[in-house]
């Protein structure tokens, strides 16, 4: 898709347009751009599991944004379960990625899987200062 780039760097870009787009409105291509970016990540020589993380999580808040909660799930424990495998990633990025994971556990109505995971946020979050977090969508309402 992006010849000059490392498969790292287009996932990156594929990423980003994602975001764009899903602060656009235009969630249909913003899923297209993520899976993009999925599959260029999953294909480099030194895959960035961080990123895919990201992906994953950028894919399942698009399903939840749709009610899509049992697909969101899937990718939500994508994400999880690379973190559980020794991907680093801040405190807070984790904690975010627990918190809506939990939330979309509770819409499917697992409220002890929930508990856990709003635990396992909780114990990341604690301290983290409010003013580091950057909710693009919030943004996106106020411009």
């Amino acid at each position: 898709q992006h010849p000059k780039l490392d498969p790292n760097e287009g996932a990156l870009l594929e990423n980003n347009v994602g975001l764009l787009l899903r602060l656009m409105g235009r969630n249909g291509e913003a899923e297209a751009a993520f899976r993009r970016g999925l599959a260029m990540a999953g294909a480099a020589p030194a895959p960035d599991r961080g990123l895919e993380v990201f992906l994953n999580y950028n894919l399942a808040s698009l399903d939840v944004a749709r009610k899509q909660f049992r697909d969101a799930a899937v990718l939500f424990a994508q994400a999880v379960d690379m973190l559980d495998s020794g991907v680093s990633l801040s405190p807070r990025a984790a904690g975010e990625i627990l918190r809506d994971y939990a939330a979309c556990q509770r819409k499917l109505g697992d409220r002890q899987q929930a508990r856990s995971l709003e635990a396992r946020a909780a114990a990341l979050l604690r301290g983290q200062p409010e003013d580091q977090v950057v909710d693009v969508t919030e943004l996106a309402r106020k411009g």
